[in-house]
């Protein structure tokens, strides 16, 4: 048993000093030690019973995306984990009776791999995806986009063109919409602004400030409405580059292999 029917903690957990690990609980969130925050594991803590059993207790994570201070001991980027206890409801399959148990183990889980909802917002040095599984065109657009150059991107398998050319869902059409109609009257509120500005003499500050007080502004009111825009534009580049890059006769369907 696994994922959600244990509240995501691992019964078993195989462990290797430097690997790659991820959290799966909210440590220090302004200090970035948040769910989903990778880093190598350092070193590790537990206990040994009667049996020769081992039990792990609390382990170090260095990453170089904590950002605050330590704890006594501890070196820059590193995290104290310890054990939680989560409680979880088991059901039998056919009587129906429930039970509550607890489980007791470090928020942590190895990340050699993770899904597309968990690396939203990462940046990595390098990826290797697999597109063949995709819905709709959120998935592709965040999997592509976790690396800075297509130099570092590596596609596992054979994937239908389709996935990358899926229409947007309804809700992102929906929003791109409100977002349409919020950047129109924003945008007039804007222009008007910007001529009263550059029409009203100033003698405390140089043309050159005003300009960058203009260009601050706009912006300030870009980021606001027009980040989702932004991105609906990004990604239709980002599809368009990777199908550019795809190699291969004109004849060629790619796609799975027909046996």
């Amino acid at each position: 048993m696994h994922g959600s029917s244990t509240a995501y903690r691992l019964a078993a957990m195989p462990l290797v000093i430097g690997m790659p690990v991820m959290l799966m609980f909210n440590l220090d969130v302004p200090g970035g030690a948040s769910n989903g925050t990778i880093g190598t594991l350092k070193s590790i803590r537990y206990t040994i019973d009667s049996d020769g059993n081992r039990y792990l207790q609390s382990c170090v994570i260095h990453s170089d995306d904590v950002k605050g201070n330590p704890l006594p001991g501890l070196g820059e980027g590193d995290i104290a984990c310890f054990q939680d206890t989560r409680c979880v409801t088991l059901t039998h399959p056919y009587n129906r009776k429930s039970i509550s148990v607890s489980r007791r183990q470090l928020p942590i889980c190895p990340a050699f791999a993770s899904t597309v909802h968990k690396a939203q917002g990462l940046t990595l040095p390098s990826a290797i995806v697999d597109l063949e599984g995709c819905h709709g065109s959120e998935c592709p657009y965040v999997m592509l986009s976790r690396v800075k150059n297509f130099n570092s991107l590596f596609i596992l398998r054979d994937f239908q063109i389709e996935k990358i050319r899926a229409r947007p869902s309804e809700s992102i059409r929906k929003e791109e919409m409100r977002l349409a109609k919020l950047g129109a009257a924003s945008g007039s509120s804007l222009s008007q602004q910007s001529v009263v500005d550059e029409s009203s003499p100033s003698t405390s500050q140089d043309p050159s400030s005003q300009t960058l007080q203009t260009a601050q502004r706009v912006a300030e009111f870009d980021f606001s409405w027009g980040a989702q825009a932004r991105i609906k534009n990004d990604m239709f580049l980002l599809m368009k580059e990777i199908q550019g890059r795809i190699d291969c006769p004109p004849k060629v369907h790619i796609g799975k292999r027909k046996r």
